[in-house]
């Protein structure tokens, strides 16, 4: 049954089929399957902060709505959604959270059946404090649930903070050894770090890993592509270089993680720093972007990245207004970033490899085409023009059927009212999306279907 498909598939790359004035000609090889997209590749990020629990349930439980977000992102993948607990409360926190939070952190795992990443305070250099988390975490975790510890958070932040201005990275590197070999074996057996708030420079992986031969299992850093400084201007966040300044920021610690046979994720990651921006972090333009920044990423290697966020911070794609302060939880929001994220699973989804497209050289428009396990294809399409929509005539490769899933907002600025397949997530009390399905299946003719894209919109083409 191989050799039709394979065979339509080399037709269909090398027919020439004159595109309609005007509309820009896309064709997918899908005899060329390239990198592969970890199973895993997107995650959350969240600070020692408990997780959202209904009025009605108990301390010990994680909200069912918002179970029910992570559930939706985790439908594509065995492996589906990675969770991080630190950020900057990590070099903070002076005591063990009670077993109450490490029960949520449990429910929130078996959920997203992705090995936990797990911040300790490197900051504070306590050793019994940093053993009695990792006491905590495996007696209330099971097996397997931790991908590792990771000790501290953002060091080349810590002038003037956690350490004296004239702090010396050489007294860094020596405190991380000590801690990692003060907890090695017997206490950690798998050791992530620096979580360097600026990427992850080759000279600062180099020192760790000479300082820690054989004890790493990952390398952590964090990267934000905006500076909150651009004010609530969202269609700066699709400004053509934003993304590739941000891989090429990456390319470096990438390349020097894999050299040494380490995966190198983003522990964090956002639009903008500092809990995001009004108007920006929080709108459609966010959910473009952040489809952008992970295919992005991906294709460049990386191997994963952990979206901040929790409470109500601008740039979380679950907003929920809980805290340590409040026990009640009133509200749980899908926020535009989080609609990206789902539509960027699913392209992503069964194991996808990346195969080539070709589509012109417009940098406002972004295209990725991908190869499941199963051999279905799919094509993620970002118009990100302000002002005009895009026609695009496909070269459908011997596909039998087409189906077409649409991401749309009613403005670039728009913080709700959007639309992923007909259905939104706008009063919904339970997770579940809202209203009808609406799918689309273009017309085949001549192995080519011609689509059309609204300017500031996205879309999801399955090729069965």
């Amino acid at each position: 049954m191989l050799r039709p498909l394979l065979f339509g598939l080399l037709a269909s790359t090398v027919s020439a089929q004159t595109s309609p004035p005007g509309a820009v000609s896309v064709q997918i090889d899908a005899t060329q399957p390239g990198r592969p997209i970890p199973t895993s590749f997107a995650g959350l990020s969240r600070e020692w902060r408990r997780f959202p629990y209904a009025e009605a349930g108990k301390p010990e439980t994680v909200h069912p709505a918002y179970l029910q977000l992570l559930r939706n992102l985790c439908a594509f993948n065995e492996q589906a959604l990675s969770i991080r607990i630190g950020g900057a409360s990590a070099d903070g926190i002076k005591e063990v959270p009670d077993a109450n939070r490490w029960r949520q952190i449990a429910q929130v795992q078996a959920v997203t059946r992705t090995p936990l990443i797990i911040t300790l305070n490197l900051a504070r250099g306590d050793v019994q404090l940093c053993k009695d988390f990792i006491q905590r975490a495996k007696e209330h975790l099971p097996a397997g649930a931790i991908a590792g510890f990771e000790l501290g958070n953002e060091p080349d932040g810590w002038f003037g903070r956690h350490r004296p201005k004239d702090y010396k990275w050489e007294t860094y590197f020596d405190e991380f050894a000590t801690m990692r070999a003060a907890l090695v074996p017997g206490e950690i057996p798998h050791v992530i770090g620096p979580a360097w708030a600026h990427g992850l420079p080759p000279d600062i992986a180099a020192v760790m890993l000479q300082k820690n031969p054989g004890a790493l299992s990952m390398l952590t850093g964090h990267a934000y592509s905006c500076s909150p400084k651009i004010g609530p201007h969202p269609e700066k966040l699709l400004v053509a270089d934003v993304v590739p300044k941000t891989v090429t920021f990456l390319t470096p610690g990438i390349q020097a993680a894999h050299q040494a046979g380490l995966p190198f994720r983003l522990g964090e990651c956002g639009s903008a720093w500092g809990g995001g921006i009004a108007g920006v972090s929080d709108s459609f333009a966010s959910a473009l972007w952040i489809m952008d920044f992970c295919m992005s990423l991906a294709e460049a290697g990386l191997d994963g990245v952990n979206f901040h966020g929790g409470g109500k911070g601008h740039y979380s794609p679950i907003q929920d207004d809980s805290d340590d302060k409040k026990f009640v939880t009133r509200t749980i929001i899908a926020k535009p970033s989080y609609y990206g994220l789902l539509l960027f699973a699913e392209a992503a989804g069964h194991r996808a490899r990346f195969i080539p497209v070709e589509h012109g050289a417009d940098e406002k428009l972004r295209l990725w085409a991908t190869l499941d396990e199963k051999g279905t294809r799919r094509l993620l399409i970002i118009n990100k023009h302000l002002d005009h929509p895009v026609t695009l005539q496909l070269r459908t490769g011997g596909a039998s059927r087409l189906t077409l899933k649409r991401l749309t907002a009613p403005s670039l600025d728009a913080t709700d009212g959007l639309r992923l397949g007909g259905q939104t997530f706008d009063g919904s009390t339970d997770g579940h999306p809202v209203g009808k399905v609406t799918l689309e299946h273009p017309a085949i003719q001549n192995n080519s279907t011609q689509l059309s894209l609204p300017a500031i919109s996205a879309a999801l083409i399955t090729m069965e």
